[in-house]
């Protein structure tokens, strides 16, 4: 009679599903906030600053970048709080959520990435409006909506991860 010695966790088989999870939603809303940054970006500047760009102007490697590297950051706060995951439900507390995180993103690329000194206050209210309206709103939304609902979506059992 043989038995079947049960295999030891491994960190693959533990993270997999989460990963499988949590994959969609952070690049649906990622690249929906690239975009979305690329277009308004080049429509506000040459609109209220009267620059002649165009919106290939804008797009770059580095803003795909930070957008899913934010659409991370949001996914792995949405997880960990349930008072988002609460809010989530309401359309007015996702833009409330998404006021708040595009605040925290305009502080950070503002004084902690790209350190600038002496920028016209214009220049640091259109950056706000930029990150709130175009960077956080689509990552806000995008995780709310394609978001795991629950732990058997999100690939764990109610008492840990799957096996």
């Amino acid at each position: 009679m043989t038995t079947i010695q049960p295999s030891r966790p491994t960190l693959a088989r533990d993270i997999g599903p989460i990963l499988d999870a949590w994959v969609r939603p952070v690049l649906i809303s990622g690249l929906t906030a690239a975009i979305a940054d690329t277009i308004g970006s080049a429509l506000i500047y040459s609109v209220f600053l009267h620059f002649s760009i165009s919106p290939l102007g804008f797009l770059s490697v580095r803003t795909f970048t930070y957008s899913i590297g934010w659409a991370v950051l949001y996914a792995f706060a949405y997880n960990t709080w349930p008072a988002l995951r609460r809010d989530a439900r309401q359309p007015r507390r996702i833009l409330n959520n998404a006021f708040v995180f595009g605040s925290a993103i305009w502080i950070l690329m503002r004084f902690v990435i790209f350190r600038s000194s002496g920028v016209a206050l214009r220049y640091m209210a259109i950056g706000w409006f930029i990150d709130v309206c175009f960077i956080a709103m689509p990552i806000a939304w995008g995780i709310a909506h394609y978001a795991p609902r629950g732990n058997a979506e999100a690939g764990v059992a109610p008492d840990g991860p799957a096996a």
